[in-house]
């Protein structure tokens, strides 16, 4: 909306004074330079567009002017002498084959150019009708009004236009040369698209020596001789849509491998590209074959006017192209981070008491990692050591707790967010939704073993690690100082744990995201594919240990990185808060726990009053409820808005959980006995 005012601004500077309606038909000279005659149009665009003076809507406008000129012959010849002149004096090629399409090679070349344009726009050639439309037609919404033109005005227009020719003579002489002009340009580009090695990679059924669209580049010339002599038919316009329609197919084609190959920014900008200049050029057929075949132009004419207007607005609109192809690498993250949130969501009584085995032990590591952060005075050292030995000690616990098969039940809730979206976008029936409800149950019950397992875990190997430093030195390993410090720092009515506890909800979405956009990353740059075949490895390990070296790099590099990613996250936001002065810190609920329970150990249980267990309980709660809450609700949000899912029906299914959660809270905690409902699947699946 800022960057929309901004051009809105400067646009303003380039329209110029508003005119009188006569002033302007009484100074229509089809002798003035070109650029005069242009600012002349401009003027009466913006009388008929009007948007602040008067509350008659353009079409009003407009039918007001072709009145006027009915009452005024001199004028109307005059005025439509200028347009005229405009509509042949000025080169169209660019107009039909560039406005409004993605044009630059790469997608940070399309960025870049659109986000120059809204504080310096291009230079508009006055001999170049791209030029010449974004001047008349200047102002944000312009392709609004003129989309709702009825076509009895739009053919008073025309009659207008035509004011002082022969019956037989074109409006636009030539007009058809520069269609076909822009139709070899967008075929090549086309083409020189799907030629392009990682396209090629993911269409492979489509060759190089039959290729449609190089088929239909060689037939381009046919059809312009054809025209030429107007000799041109139904069945050759059928034939070279044909061919497009093949063209198209390489769209899908490559986004059936996306899961294969994996999705990067640039591809996906790739396939827009191609998409809209296939888009736009079947557009130009339509209207080369209406012509050629007699038919009425109005309607077509209008409509590709609307979609050039447009264009004319897309195309310094760099926010629309960045949340359009981020969104979908977004979706592709999303998937891979799905993937790897499944393992997470327990199904059968089994599957959820070995939860709680695998989250124990999960807590049985924090502890040692809890234990690790306080042994050596970092506060002292440098900020580079501090965060290194920070980051190491986490990272380290996290991996080993991935190579153990542990759970740590803060890593899950962005991963199985992300796992529920798929299953919403895999049935979109009604019906389905009490399947959704029964998967919500068990994420929860699943989310909630994953916490016990770590609670019970973490506090009394906590204990034991107290009791054992406490044999061999002769006092607890915290001070009453440094205990009384962090009690204190987790109690939520004097520190900013609420605050701690949601920005460490925002690194464990982080962590996953980052996860999921490094297995896309492998799967995309084929480093699975290098590892099985690379001559060192394969000489270093054999054959058949190559393959499964990797597969198991594709299998576990997702958890591995969000393992280190987590980790140096956790780190380094208290050194970051230390450089800039401000006090910022991350409250993991595993880590504060295994940390508490080291501080009352140490100011031992006589000391201990009810009111401060009451609210290291309460800090530790919300410390869990935010770290869980901003995780799961950032990974659905991304999930669901990547998947185009509608949130009404996201909001029906968590109302019917909130109905379930009340009739039956046990269903959301502890594995319910029923085992119809433990065995449904939301796909249906059994």
């Amino acid at each position: 909306m800022f960057f929309s005012k901004i051009r809105r601004f400067i646009r303003r500077f380039q329209v110029g004074q508003r005119l009188d309606l006569s002033y302007i038909f009484a100074h229509a000279k089809p002798e003035a330079p070109l650029a005069d005659r242009v600012e002349w149009a401009a003027s009466l665009v913006e009388w008929i567009r009007s948007p602040h003076e008067t509350q008659t809507n353009p079409t009003t406008r407009l039918r007001f002017v072709m009145q006027l000129l009915e009452r005024q012959p001199q004028w109307k010849q005059k005025s439509a002498a200028v347009l005229r002149s405009i509509l042949r004096e000025t080169r169209h090629v660019r107009l039909y084959s560039e406005v409004g399409l993605p044009t630059r090679p790469t997608f940070n070349g399309e960025f870049r150019r659109r986000l120059t344009n809204v504080f310096m726009p291009a230079y508009e050639d006055p001999q170049n009708l791209a030029g010449t439309q974004a001047r008349i037609f200047n102002e944000e919404g312009d392709h609004e009004w003129f989309s709702n033109l009825p076509e009895d005005l739009l053919k008073e227009v025309l009659t207008w236009l035509r004011t002082g020719l022969a019956p037989d003579e074109p409006l636009i002489p030539g007009w058809q040369n520069q269609v076909l002009d822009a139709i070899r340009i967008l075929t090549a580009r086309s083409l020189a698209i799907t030629m392009r090695e990682d396209i090629e990679l993911r269409s492979p059924e489509f060759s190089i020596s039959n290729h449609p669209l190089g088929l239909l580049h060689d037939r381009l010339g046919d059809l312009r001789t054809k025209i030429a002599n107007g000799s041109a038919s139904r069945e050759d316009f059928d034939e070279l849509r044909k061919l497009s329609g093949e063209g198209r197919k390489i769209i899908q084609a490559v986004r059936s491998h996306l899961e294969q190959f994996g999705v990067s920014v640039d591809l996906v900008y790739q396939m827009d590209r191609l998409r809209n200049d296939l888009f736009r050029l079947n557009r130009l057929l339509a209207l080369l074959e209406g012509d050629q075949l007699g038919k009425n132009l109005v309607p077509l004419v209008h409509g590709i006017s609307w979609e050039l207007l447009r264009g004319s607005e897309t195309d310094t609109d760099f926010g629309a192209i960045l949340r359009k192809h981020i969104g979908i690498l977004s979706r592709k993250i999303v998937e891979r981070t799905g993937h790897t949130g499944e393992h997470y969501i327990t199904h059968t009584r089994k599957e959820y008491f070995h939860m709680l085995v695998m989250a124990g032990g999960g807590g049985a590591l924090t502890a040692i990692t809890a234990f690790l952060k306080y042994l050596p005075p970092t506060e002292n050292w440098p900020l580079f050591l501090e965060f290194l030995y920070h980051g190491t000690n986490y990272a380290g616990c996290f991996l080993l707790m991935h190579i153990l098969g542990f759970k740590l039940a803060t890593k899950q809730p962005s991963m199985t967010a992300a796992a529920l979206a798929g299953r919403l976008k895999e049935d979109g029936s009604e019906d389905a939704d009490a399947g959704f409800v029964d998967e919500i149950a068990r994420i929860s019950r699943s989310q909630f073993a994953a916490v016990m397992g770590n609670i019970l875990a973490v506090i009394p190997v906590a204990l034991l690690i107290d009791y054992l430093w406490k044999t061999q030195s002769g006092h607890s390993y915290f001070s009453p100082e440094k205990s009384t410090y962090f009690l204190d720092s987790i109690n939520p009515l004097f520190s900013a744990t609420i605050f701690y506890g949601a920005l460490t909800g925002v690194l464990l979405w982080l962590s996953s995201m980052t996860a999921g956009w490094v297995e896309n990353a492998s799967v995309y740059l084929r480093i699975p594919d290098y590892m099985r075949t690379h001559p060192l490895i394969r000489w270093a390990f054999g054959e058949k240990r190559a393959e499964r070296l990797a597969q198991g790099y594709l299998k576990n590099v997702s958890g591995v990185v969000g393992s280190i990613a987590l980790g140096f996250f956790l780190a380094g936001t208290p050194m970051i808060g230390k450089f800039f002065g401000i006090p910022l810190n991350a409250h993991h609920v595993t880590l504060s726990t295994g940390a508490a329970t080291y501080s009352m150990s140490a100011l031992g249980w006589g000391a201990i009053t009810g009111a401060m267990i009451a609210w290291t309980a309460v800090g530790i709660l919300l410390i869990a409820a935010l770290n869980f809450g901003v995780s799961f609700l950032l990974a659905l949000s991304i999930a669901l808005r990547a998947r185009d899912l509608s949130p009404k029906r996201v909001r029906s299914i968590f109302k019917q959980a909130g109905r379930r959660l009340l009739r039956s809270p046990g269903e959301f905690l502890f594995p319910v006995k029923n085992k119809r409902r433990e065995s449904s699947d939301p796909s249906g699946n059994r």
